[in-house]
């Protein structure tokens, strides 16, 4: 069982221009047998393509469904390889392309990153193309399970929609259990990760994960997360849309049940 929270705001620079937020995520479980399958998903939509908002809901959407089917066809303690996960940004590319000839305009017109979290009871499968961060913690240690990456330009990243795009998926599976995980879009970087020693900011994420792992209700913490997302003090540190996701596996000990 987990708790989670996820929510993609609006950034003031979007506000001022009057830009539509072009982030995305989802958040859910599934049962595979008796093991329940976090699933976790969260895409930026590139800010000079026209269409990238359309983008990113796209690929959250899809890649929810491929990995709803894969994991309803499987057995608990499956693992997936990484051709699987390569066949589902396939898919997602596939169905941006779809939508992309429905608006009659070129497929990087709904350019977006997708970064990917599953997580079982003994083992956690991660996926990556742009930037942004998955953020797990690990010996108890909160550590990005990759750096965000880099495009061939300065301040750029790598999309779903490049033709490379299955040359720049970043996989990586773990084996034992994750109790506590955060996903992020690249407008949070700057306040959620350390450039310098290329580690999570603790500070950003400890109040965040201890405040969902000690309420009975996360459902009431959803209006202090977008009050936070939205805040003066975020707004003078970045100005891009945010979009953040926090998840905390409830056991048995845990003071709330």
């Amino acid at each position: 069982m987990w708790k989670q929270l996820a929510r993609s705001v609006q950034g003031w620079g979007h506000k001022r221009l009057g830009t539509v937020c072009q982030d995305a995520c989802l958040a859910t479980t599934y049962q595979a047998g008796s093991e329940t399958i976090l699933a976790l998903a969260v895409a930026d939509g590139a800010g000079s393509a026209d269409h990238s908002d359309i983008g990113s809901e796209t690929a959250c959407r899809v890649i929810h469904q491929a990995i709803a089917e894969y994991w309803n066809s499987q057995a608990a303690g499956s693992e997936v390889t990484k051709e699987q996960a390569l066949g589902w940004y396939e898919r997602v590319r596939q169905a941006l392309e779809f939508e992309a000839e429905k608006l009659a305009v070129p497929v990087r017109q709904l350019a977006c990153t997708l970064l990917v979290a599953i997580v079982g009871e003994t083992a956690a499968t991660f996926c990556q193309i742009g930037d942004g961060a998955i953020v797990i913690r690990d010996a108890g240690e909160l550590r990005p399970v990759f750096w965000p990456q880099s495009g061939e330009y300065a301040n750029t990243t790598n999309f779903v929609t490049s033709p490379r795009f299955a040359d720049d998926l970043m996989f990586a599976q773990q084996t034992g259990r994750i109790d506590e995980i955060a996903l992020l879009t690249d407008g949070l970087q700057c306040v959620a990760l350390n450039f310098a020693t290329r580690q999570a900011h603790s500070p950003f994420f400890t109040p965040l994960l201890d405040a969902l792992r000690q309420h009975p209700n996360p459902s009431e913490l959803e209006g202090p997360m977008l009050a936070f997302l939205e805040s003066k003090n975020l707004a003078e540190r970045t100005d891009d849309d945010l979009t953040l996701i926090l998840a905390t596996r409830v056991v048995a000990n845990d003071s709330v049940l």
